[in-house]
This record gives structure tokens, C-alpha cells and sequence, in this order.
């Protein structure tokens, strides 16, 4: 379920290169990365600008099918015994003094000795005088243009750091881009399209890729990526809610991290919450 392309992180020369070096040659973050000249990366990117910058190449990373990931965890749940509910909107918790006990939704209550707030940018919304769990979604934006025979589907990710952030990566004969925009929203505005940022997505093409002057947009969406407000991610027990789980703010890194964070919130589940027989419910 991993392409790997290879990543290329870059970032223009000057403070942005400085801080990209110091930040990728701490041992505890090489990762497997090496140095590479600008002049390589354009080999494979032959539309790039070219730039005096920093380019370090991370050989054994690339791409996550989304898609095949999300629909292998619902296929192994559904082999285990997992019951999966759809459009049933949580609208509560239910609670009493003993502590959190299933969730309400307008098809009818569930009840369960854990619940696990699952829910991205909405997982802050069953409990909004928790100031110590708020969460803020943030919207970023994605293009994929039309197909274009000068870009090579192997190409790698190229994700350009610092004030001049941009990222691409070959998708569907074309390229899929973002301006890397970071703008805290609502989560029931996530999805929609800014079209100052698709101006900003389109400058900051022209800009970095001078080969491709005539890149159309074949089409554009936007989506969230939730961060707590005071960073980290937001696992485990509530310190305030008995029998309520937070498996949240993950900050993009969700489908990345989920098998771990999976394990490591059911491992906590089982273990504060010992009379479970079955699996609690994901909110």
C-alpha cells in the first residue's frame, strides 16, 4: 500500500536551506535521507525552476493509497466481528456521574463502557467546555492538474520547505499540488474551496515550475487537518470523563500513524476499562 517514489524535501537557498539542513542531518532524524544536488532533481522534474537551494532525497518513502488502507481496516473489522454504522450522526454523550456510557444519535442510543472520540475536526464537539482538549481544524487545499506526457508518473514527491512551502507529486498523468495552506476553520467549512488559495496554488506554480507555463487544473478539493491547541496529539483517557477515549489532533499524520495509534488506544481501552468483553464505540 506504499509506492515508493522516494520523497524529496527542498527548500530555497538561504535561511529556509539552513534551517532544512540542521533540522534533516540531527541523527535522530536522517531517516535513511541523503543530500542531493538540485541539478539531480531535475532530471526528474525537468519543469523545476532551478535553485541554488537544499535537496535531500529519502529513497525508501512515497506515496499511502489512501483508499486500499481505509477499506483493508473496514474489511479486517468486519472479519472480526466489528459491526460498522453508517450515517448515524452522534448528536451526545451519554453520562451520569459515573462517567461516559455509549452515545446518543438520532436513530437511537448505543451504549458501551468506552466511547473513543474518532471524529477528526469534529472530535472536540461533544465536549466544548473541555478546554483542555480543544482542537482546531486547519483547511489545505489540493489540485491535481490535467495530464501532461513531460511529467514522469515515477517522479518523486518533491515538498519544498519553509515560507516558500509547496508541494507536488506526479497523480493521473498530471501533478497534484498543494499551496500547503494552514488556516484554522471550522470543520463544517473543511471542504470548502477558497479561491484566494487556488490564486496563491496557481501563483506559487508559476512560480516553481516554469517548464509547465501552460498547467491547467483539472480539478481541486480541500479537506482538514485537526491539531490540539496546545500540540501533541490527543490519545488516550479523558482525565475528566470516565469510560471516554481520545483518539484525535493526530495533525495530518493520521493514515500514517493510525495502525500504531489503534493499537495503542484499544491497549489503553482494555486496560482501564477491564469488564470489556467486545470492542468499545468509535464516535
Amino acid at each position: 500500500m506504499l509506492q515508493e517514489v522516494g520523497v524529496a524535501l527542498t527548500a530555497a537557498a538561504g535561511p529556509d536551506a539552513e534551517e532544512l539542513r540542521g533540522w534533516i542531518t540531527q541523527p535522530s532524524m536522517a531517516h535513511g535521507g541523503e543530500s542531493m544536488p538540485w541539478s539531480t532533481l531535475r532530471e526528474q522534474h525537468p519543469y523545476l525552476r532551478e535553485e541554488p537551494g537544499e535537496a535531500w532525497f529519502f529513497p525508501r518513502e512515497g506515496v499511502l493509497d489512501v483508499h486500499a488502507i481505509l477499506h483493508a481496516f473496514l474489511h479486517q473489522a468486519q472479519l472480526a466481528g466489528v459491526e460498522c454504522r453508517y450515517r448515524h450522526r452522534v448528536t451526545e454523550l451519554l453520562q451520569d456521574s459515573d462517567g461516559v456510557h455509549g452515545v446518543r444519535t438520532a436513530q437511537g442510543d448505543f451504549h458501551a463502557p468506552a466511547v473513543v472520540l474518532a471524529e477528526g475536526g469534529w472530535a472536540g464537539g461533544l465536549l466544548p467546555a473541555s478546554r483542555s482538549r480543544s482542537l482546531v481544524p486547519h483547511r489545505r487545499h489540493l489540485i491535481v492538474s490535467a495530464a501532461d506526457a513531460s511529467i514522469d508518473p515515477t517522479a518523486p514527491v518533491v515538498w519544498n520547505q519553509g515560507a516558500e512551502e509547496f508541494y507536488i507529486r506526479p497523480e493521473s498523468g498530471g501533478l497534484l499540488l498543494s499551496p500547503c495552506d494552514h488556516v484554522p476553520v471550522d470543520p463544517q467549512d473543511g471542504e470548502v474551496l477558497d479561491r484566494e488559495v487556488l490564486t496563491l496554488a496557481a501563483e506559487k506554480a508559476m512560480k516553481w515550475l516554469p517548464g509547465l507555463p501552460d498547467l491547467a487544473a483539472a480539478h481541486a478539493w480541500a479537506g482538514m487537518r485537526t491539531f490540539p491547541v496546545q500540540g501533541g496529539f490527543q490519545l488516550g483517557a479523558d482525565p475528566q470523563h470516565r469510560g471516554l477515549f481520545w483518539c484525535a489532533g493526530l495533525g495530518g499524520h493520521g493514515i500514517t500513524c493510525a495502525p500504531a495509534v489503534g493499537r495503542r488506544t484499544a491497549r489503553q481501552i482494555l486496560e482501564a476499562c477491564p469488564e470489556i468483553s467486545g470492542d468499545p464505540v468509535m464516535a
